[in-house]
């Protein structure tokens, strides 16, 4: 039980980790956008 919600947990931040990457990113480009 305990490895199941340690992998969950991991999978989770994982993906948060990405989306977050993800976001920058688009942050990023629309603020180049705004700026240019």
């Amino acid at each position: 039980g305990w490895a199941f919600c340690r992998d969950v947990h991991r999978f989770g931040f994982e993906t948060f980790r990405k989306l977050a990457e993800a976001g920058t990113k688009l942050v990023d480009d629309a603020t180049a956008a705004i700026e240019a």
